[in-house]
């Protein structure tokens, strides 16, 4: 998970009162009828599919997947229709045709999802569990700032920093004590999420096995730089290039470029590493 940036959205034309005009006959709307009006007009939030995806790449927003594992979405951070954590929720509405609250999202990290029988369910779907039920918004004058979600958000900065990656691909906690916010966020968000679907996080592992071999290519190359024989370096790849494969696979544009980058970290005593990783923050 990248941190993205969508503030200046590039909304079609019209789209702004189409939504502004919808949002009226929704709020004038009882329950039932409000329901249906949302789910009518999907379209609205689907013609900004496109324009999201450019944000990240074409990657889904929560997972950094560019090959489709499933259709993209468009995702309702705040969820439309109902909460699954609250009956008694009529979900957030209100924001149903609020751009602020969509996410571009891979059907895996949208969807309830098994990927084996032996396995939990992950995907989103309806869940947006936050820490204190107390602050949750109901209606649309409620202060929705005041909540703080348990999801990771990718449009926090400092949401992207609390997840990581171990070398074998597999998605974990910055921070490792199991009771702190910190944690239990980024616990929620890997489940919910299902950003440790094996298919995923075996594109993970195979990531970071090829980093391992390249820092030591890369180890191995540095070296040869001091020799004044020439020819030390026929058959083998120039130390320039090992860092340009490096600095490519850390590219925000690229796959899984987070999971590339916190394995990278690990060889940050290295110069050379740590010279890279600044140059690419």
């Amino acid at each position: 998970m990248r941190h993205i940036s969508f503030d200046n959205l590039d909304l079609p034309d019209g789209w702004v009162d189409k939504v502004n005009q919808l949002k009226q006959d929704i709020e004038s709307a009882k329950p039932e009828a409000r329901k249906e009006l949302i789910n009518k007009n999907a379209k609205l939030w689907r013609d900004l599919k496109e324009a999201l995806s450019e944000f990240s790449n074409g990657k889904c927003w929560y997972c950094e997947t560019k090959e489709p594992r499933s259709d993209r979405v468009v995702d309702h951070f705040r969820p439309k229709n109902r909460v699954a954590e609250r009956d008694d929720h009529p979900g957030y509405w209100w924001l149903a045709f609020d751009w602020h609250n969509y996410r571009y999202s891979c059907t895996f990290c949208n969807s309830l999802r098994k990927s084996k029988d032996d396995e939990p369910a992950g995907g989103k779907a309806d869940h947006f569990p936050i820490i204190d039920e107390q602050r949750r918004a109901y209606n649309p004058g409620d202060p929705i700032g005041d909540e703080l979600p348990y999801l990771l958000d990718p449009i926090r900065n400092g949401d992207t920093l609390l997840l990581t990656f171990a070398d074998d691909g597999q998605a974990v906690p910055c921070y490792s004590d199991g009771d702190s916010l910190h944690c239990k966020r980024a616990e929620q968000s890997i489940k919910l999420l299902h950003l440790d679907h094996p298919e995923i996080r075996e594109a993970r592992y195979v990531i970071c096995d090829e980093i391992k071999q390249l820092v030591k290519e890369g180890d191995r190359a540095f070296l040869r730089q001091e020799e004044s024989d020439a020819a030390a370096l026929v058959g083998n790849e120039s130390f320039e290039g090992i860092v340009r494969k490096l600095r490519k696979m850390v590219d925000k544009k690229a796959e899984y470029s987070r999971a590339a980058r916190a394995l990278l970290g690990g060889y940050k005593t290295k110069p050379w590493v740590n010279s890279m990783l600044e140059d690419s923050n």
